[in-house]
Protein backbone atom coordinates (compact mmCIF):
# COMPACT_ATOMS: atom_id res chain seq x y z
CA UNK A 1 0.00 0.00 0.00
CA UNK A 2 1.17 3.61 -0.52
CA UNK A 3 3.15 5.03 2.38
CA UNK A 4 1.65 8.22 3.80
CA UNK A 5 4.06 11.12 4.01
CA UNK A 6 2.55 12.95 6.96
CA UNK A 7 4.76 13.86 9.89
CA UNK A 8 3.67 12.21 13.16
CA UNK A 9 4.82 15.26 15.09
CA UNK A 10 2.50 17.42 12.99
CA UNK A 11 -0.38 15.08 13.81
CA UNK A 12 0.35 15.30 17.53
CA UNK A 13 0.50 19.10 17.30
CA UNK A 14 -2.82 19.23 15.45
CA UNK A 15 -4.53 16.99 18.01
CA UNK A 16 -3.12 18.99 20.93
CA UNK A 17 -4.49 22.26 19.53
CA UNK A 18 -7.83 20.58 18.83
CA UNK A 19 -7.99 19.43 22.46
CA UNK A 20 -6.80 22.67 24.07
CA UNK A 21 -8.35 25.11 21.56
CA UNK A 22 -5.09 27.02 21.84
CA UNK A 23 -1.62 26.89 20.31
CA UNK A 24 -0.09 28.28 23.48
CA UNK A 25 -1.67 25.58 25.66
CA UNK A 26 -0.68 22.90 23.17
CA UNK A 27 3.01 23.76 23.53
CA UNK A 28 3.02 22.18 27.00
CA UNK A 29 1.49 18.96 25.64
CA UNK A 30 3.72 18.26 22.63
CA UNK A 31 6.78 20.24 23.78
CA UNK A 32 6.99 22.28 20.59
CA UNK A 33 7.27 26.03 20.24
CA UNK A 34 4.33 28.15 19.08
CA UNK A 35 5.97 28.82 15.67
CA UNK A 36 6.60 25.07 15.23
CA UNK A 37 2.96 24.23 15.97
CA UNK A 38 1.72 27.02 13.72
CA UNK A 39 3.94 25.68 10.94
CA UNK A 40 2.71 22.13 11.48
CA UNK A 41 -0.96 23.15 11.20
CA UNK A 42 -0.28 25.33 8.16
CA UNK A 43 1.48 22.44 6.43
CA UNK A 44 -1.42 20.07 7.17
CA UNK A 45 -3.95 22.59 5.87
CA UNK A 46 -1.94 23.09 2.69
CA UNK A 47 -1.64 19.34 2.10
CA UNK A 48 -5.35 18.77 2.67
CA UNK A 49 -6.43 21.89 0.79
CA UNK A 50 -8.76 23.05 3.55
CA UNK A 51 -9.00 25.04 6.77
CA UNK A 52 -8.82 22.85 9.87
CA UNK A 53 -9.41 25.56 12.49
CA UNK A 54 -11.54 28.67 12.83
CA UNK A 55 -9.43 31.31 14.56
CA UNK A 56 -11.43 33.30 17.13
CA UNK A 57 -10.49 35.75 19.85
CA UNK A 58 -11.12 33.16 22.55
CA UNK A 59 -9.35 30.26 20.85
CA UNK A 60 -9.11 27.93 17.87
CA UNK A 61 -12.01 25.65 16.98
CA UNK A 62 -12.23 22.78 14.53
CA UNK A 63 -14.06 23.16 11.25
CA UNK A 64 -16.12 20.26 9.87
CA UNK A 65 -13.02 19.20 7.94
CA UNK A 66 -10.97 19.49 11.11
CA UNK A 67 -13.41 17.31 13.04
CA UNK A 68 -13.32 14.63 10.34
CA UNK A 69 -9.53 14.72 10.29
CA UNK A 70 -9.31 14.63 14.10
CA UNK A 71 -11.18 11.30 14.29
CA UNK A 72 -8.83 9.62 11.82
CA UNK A 73 -5.66 11.16 13.25
CA UNK A 74 -6.58 9.96 16.75
CA UNK A 75 -7.26 6.46 15.42
CA UNK A 76 -3.97 6.42 13.48
CA UNK A 77 -1.82 7.34 16.47
CA UNK A 78 -3.68 4.91 18.75
CA UNK A 79 -3.08 2.10 16.24
CA UNK A 80 0.65 2.87 16.16
CA UNK A 81 0.75 2.97 19.96
CA UNK A 82 -0.96 -0.43 20.11
CA UNK A 83 1.56 -1.68 17.55
CA UNK A 84 4.44 -0.54 19.76
CA UNK A 85 2.79 -2.26 22.70
CA UNK A 86 2.51 -5.52 20.72
CA UNK A 87 6.05 -5.22 19.35
CA UNK A 88 7.50 -4.99 22.84
CA UNK A 89 5.29 -7.77 24.20
CA UNK A 90 4.57 -5.61 27.20
CA UNK A 91 2.38 -6.90 30.02
CA UNK A 92 3.55 -4.84 32.99
CA UNK A 93 1.74 -2.08 34.86
CA UNK A 94 3.66 0.67 33.09
CA UNK A 95 3.30 -0.85 29.63
CA UNK A 96 0.76 1.64 28.26
CA UNK A 97 2.79 4.58 29.56
CA UNK A 98 5.97 3.25 27.96
CA UNK A 99 4.33 2.67 24.57
CA UNK A 100 2.83 6.19 24.74
CA UNK A 101 6.27 7.65 25.50
CA UNK A 102 7.79 5.85 22.52
CA UNK A 103 4.97 7.09 20.28
CA UNK A 104 6.08 10.66 21.03
CA UNK A 105 9.61 10.07 19.73
CA UNK A 106 9.22 7.53 16.90
CA UNK A 107 9.11 9.22 13.49
CA UNK A 108 7.19 8.53 10.31
CA UNK A 109 10.54 8.13 8.51
CA UNK A 110 11.50 5.28 10.83
CA UNK A 111 8.14 3.59 10.32
CA UNK A 112 8.36 3.94 6.52
CA UNK A 113 11.79 2.29 6.63
CA UNK A 114 10.38 -0.49 8.83
CA UNK A 115 7.55 -1.22 6.37
CA UNK A 116 9.88 -1.15 3.37
CA UNK A 117 12.51 -3.44 4.89
CA UNK A 118 9.92 -5.88 6.25
CA UNK A 119 8.23 -6.09 2.86
CA UNK A 120 11.35 -6.31 0.70
CA UNK A 121 13.59 -8.23 3.16
CA UNK A 122 16.57 -6.28 1.88
CA UNK A 123 17.97 -2.84 2.70
CA UNK A 124 18.91 -2.28 -0.94
CA UNK A 125 15.47 -3.20 -2.29
CA UNK A 126 13.74 -1.26 0.49
CA UNK A 127 15.77 1.85 -0.33
CA UNK A 128 14.72 1.60 -4.00
CA UNK A 129 11.08 1.05 -3.02
CA UNK A 130 10.79 4.32 -1.09
CA UNK A 131 13.47 6.23 -3.02
CA UNK A 132 16.00 6.96 -0.27
CA UNK A 133 19.63 5.98 0.19
CA UNK A 134 20.65 2.69 1.75
CA UNK A 135 22.54 4.55 4.45
CA UNK A 136 19.39 6.47 5.40
CA UNK A 137 17.24 3.36 5.60
CA UNK A 138 19.88 1.54 7.65
CA UNK A 139 20.17 4.48 10.02
CA UNK A 140 16.38 4.75 10.44
CA UNK A 141 16.16 1.00 11.10
CA UNK A 142 18.97 1.12 13.63
CA UNK A 143 17.48 4.16 15.42
CA UNK A 144 14.09 2.45 15.67
CA UNK A 145 15.67 -0.71 17.10
CA UNK A 146 17.51 1.39 19.69
CA UNK A 147 14.32 3.18 20.70
CA UNK A 148 12.36 -0.05 21.05
CA UNK A 149 15.23 -1.91 22.65
CA UNK A 150 14.42 -5.05 20.69
CA UNK A 151 15.79 -6.62 17.48
CA UNK A 152 13.70 -6.02 14.37
CA UNK A 153 15.63 -8.06 11.79
CA UNK A 154 17.81 -11.12 11.56
CA UNK A 155 20.28 -11.61 8.73
CA UNK A 156 19.99 -14.96 6.95
CA UNK A 157 21.48 -16.50 3.82
CA UNK A 158 18.39 -15.49 1.87
CA UNK A 159 18.23 -11.90 3.11
CA UNK A 160 16.68 -10.20 6.12
CA UNK A 161 14.08 -11.95 8.24
CA UNK A 162 11.76 -9.61 10.20
CA UNK A 163 11.30 -10.43 13.87
CA UNK A 164 7.89 -10.91 15.50
CA UNK A 165 8.20 -7.37 16.84
CA UNK A 166 8.85 -6.01 13.35
CA UNK A 167 5.82 -7.86 12.01
CA UNK A 168 3.52 -6.49 14.71
CA UNK A 169 4.66 -2.89 14.27
CA UNK A 170 4.62 -3.14 10.47
CA UNK A 171 1.00 -4.29 10.46
CA UNK A 172 0.05 -1.44 12.82
CA UNK A 173 1.91 1.07 10.64
CA UNK A 174 0.10 -0.08 7.51
CA UNK A 175 -3.24 0.27 9.29
CA UNK A 176 -2.35 3.71 10.66
CA UNK A 177 -1.09 5.10 7.36
CA UNK A 178 -4.20 3.79 5.64
CA UNK A 179 -6.30 5.53 8.29
CA UNK A 180 -4.62 8.81 7.32
CA UNK A 181 -5.29 8.13 3.65
CA UNK A 182 -8.96 7.71 4.51
CA UNK A 183 -8.82 10.96 6.50
CA UNK A 184 -7.78 12.77 3.34
CA UNK A 185 -10.62 11.14 1.40
CA UNK A 186 -13.16 12.28 3.97
CA UNK A 187 -11.84 15.84 4.06
CA UNK A 188 -11.98 15.99 0.26
CA UNK A 189 -15.52 14.63 0.30
CA UNK A 190 -16.58 17.57 2.46
CA UNK A 191 -15.26 19.78 -0.34
CA UNK A 192 -17.32 17.80 -2.89
CA UNK A 193 -14.17 16.16 -4.26
CA UNK A 194 -14.47 12.39 -4.61
CA UNK A 195 -11.12 10.56 -4.45
CA UNK A 196 -12.04 7.41 -2.55
CA UNK A 197 -11.29 3.79 -3.30
CA UNK A 198 -12.19 0.29 -2.17
CA UNK A 199 -9.84 -2.70 -2.35
CA UNK A 200 -11.75 -5.96 -2.66
CA UNK A 201 -10.23 -9.42 -2.51
CA UNK A 202 -11.69 -12.81 -3.32
CA UNK A 203 -14.45 -11.34 -5.53
CA UNK A 204 -16.25 -14.69 -5.53
CA UNK A 205 -18.32 -15.90 -7.16
CA UNK A 206 -17.27 -14.45 -10.50
CA UNK A 207 -20.38 -15.78 -12.22
CA UNK A 208 -22.73 -13.84 -9.91
CA UNK A 209 -23.89 -10.44 -11.22
CA UNK A 210 -24.08 -8.93 -7.73
CA UNK A 211 -20.59 -7.38 -7.55
CA UNK A 212 -20.26 -6.15 -11.19
CA UNK A 213 -23.81 -4.73 -11.15
CA UNK A 214 -23.11 -2.93 -7.88
CA UNK A 215 -19.88 -1.44 -9.21
CA UNK A 216 -21.50 -0.27 -12.45
CA UNK A 217 -24.42 1.29 -10.59
CA UNK A 218 -22.15 2.99 -8.04
CA UNK A 219 -19.84 4.34 -10.74
CA UNK A 220 -22.73 6.23 -12.33
CA UNK A 221 -23.06 8.44 -9.24
CA UNK A 222 -19.42 8.27 -8.10
CA UNK A 223 -17.38 8.29 -11.34
CA UNK A 224 -14.08 9.17 -9.63
CA UNK A 225 -14.32 6.42 -7.01
CA UNK A 226 -11.80 3.66 -7.69
CA UNK A 227 -12.17 -0.09 -7.26
CA UNK A 228 -9.23 -2.45 -6.94
CA UNK A 229 -10.26 -6.09 -7.44
CA UNK A 230 -8.07 -9.09 -6.69
CA UNK A 231 -8.67 -12.84 -6.88
CA UNK A 232 -6.53 -13.16 -3.76
CA UNK A 233 -8.50 -14.28 -0.70
CA UNK A 234 -5.97 -13.28 1.94
CA UNK A 235 -6.85 -12.70 5.58
CA UNK A 236 -3.33 -11.37 6.16
CA UNK A 237 -3.79 -8.66 3.49
CA UNK A 238 -7.18 -7.82 4.96
CA UNK A 239 -5.72 -7.44 8.44
CA UNK A 240 -2.83 -5.35 7.04
CA UNK A 241 -5.18 -2.95 5.18
CA UNK A 242 -3.90 -4.08 1.80
CA UNK A 243 -7.54 -5.09 1.28
CA UNK A 244 -10.72 -3.50 2.65
CA UNK A 245 -13.16 -6.30 1.93
CA UNK A 246 -13.08 -9.99 1.16
CA UNK A 247 -15.95 -11.54 -0.76
CA UNK A 248 -16.24 -15.29 -0.59
CA UNK A 249 -17.36 -18.22 1.58
CA UNK A 250 -17.89 -17.26 5.21
CA UNK A 251 -15.86 -19.10 7.83
CA UNK A 252 -17.31 -20.88 10.84
CA UNK A 253 -16.48 -20.34 13.58
CA UNK A 254 -15.92 -16.66 12.85
CA UNK A 255 -12.66 -14.84 13.62
CA UNK A 256 -12.60 -12.60 16.70
CA UNK A 257 -11.05 -9.63 14.90
CA UNK A 258 -13.20 -9.81 11.75
CA UNK A 259 -16.84 -9.18 10.92
CA UNK A 260 -18.69 -11.38 8.42
CA UNK A 261 -21.98 -10.48 6.74
CA UNK A 262 -23.90 -12.79 4.37
CA UNK A 263 -24.73 -11.79 0.81
CA UNK A 264 -25.76 -14.92 -1.07
CA UNK A 265 -26.32 -18.58 -0.37
CA UNK A 266 -25.89 -21.53 -2.69
CA UNK A 267 -25.93 -25.31 -2.58
CA UNK A 268 -22.78 -27.40 -2.49
CA UNK A 269 -22.80 -29.70 -5.52
CA UNK A 270 -20.65 -32.37 -7.16
CA UNK A 271 -19.83 -31.54 -10.77
CA UNK A 272 -18.18 -33.27 -13.71
CA UNK A 273 -17.94 -33.13 -17.49
CA UNK A 274 -21.24 -33.24 -19.36
CA UNK A 275 -20.95 -36.92 -20.44
CA UNK A 276 -19.40 -38.31 -17.27
CA UNK A 277 -20.28 -42.00 -16.55
CA UNK A 278 -22.05 -41.02 -13.31
CA UNK A 279 -24.49 -38.81 -15.23
CA UNK A 280 -26.41 -41.98 -16.11
CA UNK A 281 -27.02 -42.75 -12.44
CA UNK A 282 -30.21 -41.62 -10.76
CA UNK A 283 -28.33 -40.98 -7.53
CA UNK A 284 -24.59 -41.59 -7.22
CA UNK A 285 -23.62 -43.59 -4.15
CA UNK A 286 -20.64 -42.98 -1.90
CA UNK A 287 -19.02 -46.16 -3.24
CA UNK A 288 -19.36 -44.89 -6.81
CA UNK A 289 -17.96 -41.46 -5.93
CA UNK A 290 -14.99 -43.07 -4.22
CA UNK A 291 -13.88 -44.74 -7.48
CA UNK A 292 -12.94 -41.43 -9.07
CA UNK A 293 -10.19 -38.93 -8.38
CA UNK A 294 -11.15 -35.38 -7.46
CA UNK A 295 -10.38 -31.73 -8.03
CA UNK A 296 -10.73 -30.28 -4.54
CA UNK A 297 -10.81 -26.79 -2.98
CA UNK A 298 -8.05 -25.43 -0.77
CA UNK A 299 -7.75 -26.66 2.81
CA UNK A 300 -9.78 -24.58 5.26
CA UNK A 301 -12.58 -23.70 2.85
CA UNK A 302 -16.17 -24.79 3.59
CA UNK A 303 -16.30 -26.91 0.41
CA UNK A 304 -13.09 -28.71 1.38
CA UNK A 305 -14.51 -29.43 4.83
CA UNK A 306 -17.57 -31.03 3.21
CA UNK A 307 -15.35 -33.09 0.89
CA UNK A 308 -13.26 -34.28 3.85
CA UNK A 309 -16.38 -35.23 5.80
CA UNK A 310 -17.82 -37.08 2.81
CA UNK A 311 -15.15 -39.78 2.91
CA UNK A 312 -13.88 -39.46 6.46
CA UNK A 313 -14.38 -42.77 8.31
CA UNK A 314 -17.00 -43.83 5.78
CA UNK A 315 -15.31 -45.56 2.90
CA UNK A 316 -11.86 -45.95 1.45
CA UNK A 317 -11.39 -44.14 -1.83
CA UNK A 318 -10.28 -46.43 -4.66
CA UNK A 319 -8.58 -43.53 -6.35
CA UNK A 320 -7.48 -41.12 -3.64
CA UNK A 321 -5.34 -38.90 -5.91
CA UNK A 322 -6.63 -35.34 -5.77
CA UNK A 323 -5.65 -32.04 -7.36
CA UNK A 324 -6.02 -28.95 -5.17
CA UNK A 325 -7.28 -26.03 -7.27
CA UNK A 326 -8.61 -22.59 -6.33
CA UNK A 327 -9.33 -21.36 -9.87
CA UNK A 328 -12.71 -22.15 -11.44
CA UNK A 329 -11.18 -21.74 -14.90
CA UNK A 330 -8.46 -24.34 -14.22
CA UNK A 331 -10.97 -26.67 -12.55
CA UNK A 332 -13.24 -26.47 -15.61
CA UNK A 333 -10.39 -27.34 -17.98
CA UNK A 334 -9.36 -30.35 -15.89
CA UNK A 335 -12.90 -31.68 -15.57
CA UNK A 336 -13.72 -31.25 -19.25
CA UNK A 337 -10.83 -33.52 -20.24
CA UNK A 338 -11.07 -36.20 -17.57
CA UNK A 339 -13.38 -38.31 -15.42
CA UNK A 340 -12.48 -36.37 -12.32
CA UNK A 341 -15.11 -34.96 -9.97
CA UNK A 342 -15.22 -31.67 -8.06
CA UNK A 343 -17.18 -30.30 -5.16
CA UNK A 344 -18.06 -26.59 -5.26
CA UNK A 345 -20.67 -23.96 -4.55
CA UNK A 346 -23.25 -23.98 -7.36
CA UNK A 347 -23.01 -20.19 -7.45
CA UNK A 348 -19.37 -20.42 -8.51
CA UNK A 349 -20.13 -22.52 -11.60
CA UNK A 350 -23.36 -20.97 -12.84
CA UNK A 351 -21.73 -20.01 -16.12
CA UNK A 352 -20.16 -23.42 -16.66
CA UNK A 353 -23.48 -25.13 -15.96
CA UNK A 354 -25.47 -22.81 -18.22
CA UNK A 355 -22.87 -23.30 -21.00
CA UNK A 356 -23.29 -27.05 -20.51
CA UNK A 357 -19.55 -27.37 -20.14
CA UNK A 358 -20.11 -29.08 -16.79
CA UNK A 359 -23.03 -30.83 -15.13
CA UNK A 360 -24.19 -31.67 -11.61
CA UNK A 361 -23.88 -35.31 -10.58
CA UNK A 362 -27.13 -36.44 -8.88
CA UNK A 363 -26.34 -37.27 -5.28
CA UNK A 364 -28.44 -37.41 -2.11
CA UNK A 365 -25.37 -37.32 0.09
CA UNK A 366 -24.98 -33.56 -0.09
CA UNK A 367 -27.53 -31.37 1.65
CA UNK A 368 -25.18 -28.56 2.58
CA UNK A 369 -25.46 -24.91 1.67
CA UNK A 370 -22.63 -22.41 1.50
CA UNK A 371 -22.97 -18.76 2.45
CA UNK A 372 -21.11 -16.20 0.37
CA UNK A 373 -20.55 -12.90 2.11
CA UNK A 374 -18.27 -10.00 2.91
CA UNK A 375 -15.54 -10.03 5.55
CA UNK A 376 -13.82 -6.95 6.94
CA UNK A 377 -11.76 -5.85 9.94
CA UNK A 378 -13.74 -5.28 13.12
CA UNK A 379 -11.81 -2.06 13.81
CA UNK A 380 -12.23 -0.75 10.24
CA UNK A 381 -14.08 2.57 9.96
CA UNK A 382 -15.16 2.90 6.31
CA UNK A 383 -15.56 6.36 4.86
CA UNK A 384 -19.09 7.54 4.15
CA UNK A 385 -18.58 6.77 0.46
CA UNK A 386 -17.22 3.28 1.13
CA UNK A 387 -20.17 2.58 3.40
CA UNK A 388 -22.59 3.70 0.68
CA UNK A 389 -21.10 1.13 -1.68
CA UNK A 390 -21.30 -1.65 0.91
CA UNK A 391 -24.97 -0.80 1.48
CA UNK A 392 -25.58 -0.87 -2.27
CA UNK A 393 -23.82 -4.24 -2.54
CA UNK A 394 -26.00 -5.68 0.22
CA UNK A 395 -29.19 -4.27 -1.33
CA UNK A 396 -28.23 -5.68 -4.75
CA UNK A 397 -27.61 -9.10 -3.20
CA UNK A 398 -30.99 -9.07 -1.46
CA UNK A 399 -32.77 -8.39 -4.75
CA UNK A 400 -30.86 -11.20 -6.50
CA UNK A 401 -32.25 -14.76 -6.55
CA UNK A 402 -30.35 -16.94 -4.10
CA UNK A 403 -29.62 -14.15 -1.64
CA UNK A 404 -28.84 -15.08 1.96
Amino acid sequence: MPINSQNLRHLRAFLAVAEKNSINSATHTVFLSQPAITHAIAKLEKELGCILFIRKSNGMYLTDSGKAYQIRAQRALLIIQEGIFSALGLNTVGAVKKSKQLLSVITATQLKALVAVTKNKSYADAALAIDISQSSIRRSSRDLENLLGTPLYERTSTGITPSKAAGALTMATNLAFYELAQAKEEVYRLQNIEIGQLKIGGILPLSSPVLPNSILSFSETHPAFKFSLSNLYSLFDLRSANLDLLIGPLHHPAYDDLIQQPLLSSKIVIIARIDHPLCRERHASLEQLAKYSWVIPEQGTPSRDIYNALFDNNIEQTNSAAIEVSSVVVMRQILEHSDKLAIVSSLMVQRELSDQALTIIPCKLLKSEQTIGITYRKNWLPTATQQRFISLLQATAKSTPGSA
